[in-house]
């Protein structure tokens, strides 16, 4: 388990930095597009495993469209026009209950309940996903995801180090019960540390009251996603979200930690370092 784990790591992340790093805005919304997609179909066959094909294709195609506002919006030039993402959101949901109110051979309750999950699982994914094409497509984009996954990836490692080490209070057992408050803790540590040296190395520009505002801000949403994601699979009584990555679980196992950090790092960030 644990080759395969540093197998893939070797593998991903060099393919991660390359597209962040060195290409446009828009290879990393095809990129991100593709990921987001993935973990959206995983959402879709863990929430609604009887839904049929078209059901779940439908759901695809809104969040696809979601996606593609926030592609819009992204475009910094045009910030009289930035009313896409929104204007795909409220389409999507209007789109759900027209097709599903039209299929006369679904009971009413079904079908809102179906509709629900597909609305549910398109703004958990899409939407909140979304942020990161917004984040890339500042001028400081590339440095902002960077800082978004270093802090993530330092404050999944610190919490695993800490809880294995000195892990004895557990911080949900209903819903994750191997996390420990002194993990959590751990990985906050090691989240703000990371921030500060990548303040000092590569976003001088960011004040060190802001830096450790973020560092602290994107370790507790990184966890709030972990969670959230850990919610979902244990009421949907599954172990991964997925089997894509070997040793790592699904898309979702993977990005669930970014999925709330992202629109926290993108509002704040307009606030501590505007373009």
């Amino acid at each position: 388990m644990v080759f395969k784990r540093i197998l893939t790591a070797a593998v991903g992340i060099p393919v991660v930095v390359y597209i962040v790093a060195f290409c446009g805005t828009a290879v990393f919304f095809l990129f991100i597009l593709a990921v987001l997609l993935a973990g959206l179909w995983e959402f879709f066959k863990m929430a609604l495993p009887a839904a049929s094909l078209a059901t779940v294709g439908l759901g695809l195609v809104l969040g696809a469209a979601v996606l593609a506002g926030a592609y819009h919006d992204a475009d910094v030039t045009m910030l009289a026009c930035r009313s896409m993402l929104p204007a795909a959101c409220a389409l999507s949901f209007a789109v759900l209950f027209w097709y599903h109110m039209g299929r006369r051979s679904a009971q009413l309750r079904d079908a809102s309940m179906i509709v629900m999950a597909q609305f549910c699982g398109i703004m958990y994914v899409a939407f909140l996903g979304s942020y990161l094409v917004l984040l890339r497509g500042r001028p400081d984009g590339v440095m902002l995801i960077f800082l978004l996954v270093l802090v993530a990836w330092a404050g999944d490692s610190g919490a695993f180090a800490f809880g294995s080490w000195m892990g004895r209070h557990r911080l949900s057992t209903r819903i994750s019960p191997k996390k420990t408050i002194e993990g959590a803790l751990g990985g906050l540590a090691c989240g703000v540390l990371t921030a500060v040296a990548f303040k000092l190395f590569l976003l001088q520009n960011l004040p060190l009251g802001h830096c450790l505002m973020i560092g602290v801000g994107l370790n507790v949403m990184n966890q709030f996603g972990d969670l959230s994601e850990s919610f979902i699979k244990r009421s949907c009584a599954v172990k991964d979200s997925g089997r894509i990555f070997p040793g790592h679980g699904g898309v979702l196992d993977r990005i669930d930690s970014l999925l709330f950090a992202a629109p926290f790092l993108y509002y704040y960030a307009g606030r501590a370092l505007p373009v």
